[in-house]
């Protein structure tokens, strides 16, 4: 039997190592902010709650099903979704598939609403599954003394630290083109 230099053992050693520390899992956060003036938090609420609004404005999803769905008696729901959204070179990695669970919330009517979400998400053609969360609340506030509805989300992913940056970047990019398109949806 030949027997392997230490030299190559080192090698094969290194790259294993580099490939566990770029294939582990990191965790990512975003926040992102915006403010409709003149509108009631439930309005936007109303707007966000429900994934048909939510895949208008997302131009990056393809298409979508919606799962089981159950009300409560307060007007709270869950649902659960599967989405196919495009990403950046989605012709050669093909559409990240999304299937997760939508919880809508009426905190504190008519001051406060929330919309969390636990997604698990398929990349790459299936080679990479990231868990993505979002928590949504949207308030009643005042900024340049016009009161209107504060929009914030809190985004937390766990993509591999190999591709953190890229799952930066595109959660920048979708979230950048969804707040445009609810702003131009309130005439913002």
């Amino acid at each position: 039997m030949p027997r392997v230099s230490r030299e190559k053992i080192m090698l094969i050693a290194s790259i294993t190592f580099l490939l566990v520390i770029f294939l582990k899992r990191g965790h990512q956060e975003r926040r992102y902010e915006f403010f409709i003036p003149g509108r009631e938090p439930k309005q936007v609420w109303d707007l966000l709650a429900d994934f048909r609004n939510i895949a208008r404005l997302n131009q990056r999803i393809r298409k979508w099903q919606l799962g089981s769905e159950n009300t409560d008696k307060k007007g709270n729901w869950e649902y659960e979704v599967t989405s196919y959204e495009a990403m950046a070179g989605d012709w050669l990695f093909g559409l990240n598939v999304n299937r997760g669970r939508v919880s809508v919330t009426a905190d504190d009517p008519p001051r406060r609403y929330s919309i969390e979400s636990v997604f698990k998400t398929e990349s790459f053609r299936g080679l990479f599954l990231v868990d993505n969360a979002s928590k949504v609340t949207i308030e009643r506030k005042q900024r340049d003394g016009e009161t209107g509805a504060l929009v914030a989300e809190v985004v937390s992913m766990n993509c591999p630290l190999l591709f953190s940056q890229l799952c930066y970047a595109e959660t920048d990019a979708n979230r950048k083109d969804f707040i445009k398109n609810v702003k131009y949806y309130f005439d913002v």
